[in-house]
């Protein structure tokens, strides 16, 4: 059987956009579901979250399956760490955390290389104030790269992305050219999708308008399940 080797954003591609990180719980058979495909797909989950996020929304992570944490910066099989990409040196984020004090509904989301600015609680009256406190700190703090996405600004301190993530787990498993799949939602995922199109492979974005580098567009998660049920011989 030809395997395919699937790349799966998370949060707005397997579960719906929630309100906070941690509300974005996996349903219990959608996570029975990519157990059984891990078991004829090569399944990895690639996220913005770090592997305790993760943990917190997904559950016990199956051996069958790979995460992709923090953009690419770390590799695990199951609970297993396979790589790390290596250390980053993100600034000291108390004075940020000082200023988004005054935003109601704001989240400032640490991470290993990095943090996120999550606005989607605000009030819109506030958002614009909100994202200029965000735009000093990073002038005085410059990072490597800035992504901007759905009610997120988040800030990188190492050159990492998921396109590197992708990469780097093609080597771990030894890729022989099988078949390429990525699922995404949003501007994070778009480095990623350039890695695997420039290996021959399948590109699909959830959302309302489908970028140049996408070969398909979803509108939902369910509709990621559907269209992984086609890849993949399993029942769901």
């Amino acid at each position: 059987m030809f395997r395919v080797i699937l790349f799966l954003d998370y949060d707005g591609t397997l579960v719906d956009i929630a309100k906070s990180p941690e509300e974005a719980k996996i349903k219990p058979e959608n996570k029975t579901f990519l157990e059984k495909v891990a078991k004829t797909c090569t399944l990895s989950i690639i996220t913005g979250r770090d592997i305790k996020s993760f943990r917190e929304v997904f559950g016990t992570i199956s051996e069958d399956i790979f995460v992709i944490t923090s953009h690419g910066h770390e590799i695990y099989r199951g609970e297993r760490l396979l790589w790390k990409h290596g250390d980053c040196n993100p600034p000291p984020l108390e004075p940020l955390k000082d200023k988004l004090k005054s935003f109601e509904g704001s989240l400032l989301e640490i991470k290993k290389m990095g943090f996120a600015v999550h606005y989607r609680n605000v009030a819109d009256s506030e958002v614009g104030d909100l994202l200029r406190e965000v735009e000093e700190f990073l002038e005085k703090n410059t990072p490597v790269k800035i992504i901007r996405g759905k009610k997120v600004i988040e800030a990188i301190y190492c050159k990492v992305d998921k396109g590197t993530g992708v990469r780097k787990l093609l080597e771990l498993i030894g890729w022989r050219g099988e078949g390429l799949a990525y699922f995404g939602d949003d501007t994070t995922d778009l480095d990623g999708m350039r890695a695997v199109k420039e290996l021959g492979g399948k590109t699909f974005f959830v959302g309302d308008a489908k970028p140049p580098v996408a070969d398909d567009l979803l509108s939902n998660p369910e509709e990621v399940y559907e269209v992984l049920k086609s890849l993949c011989t399993t029942k769901r």
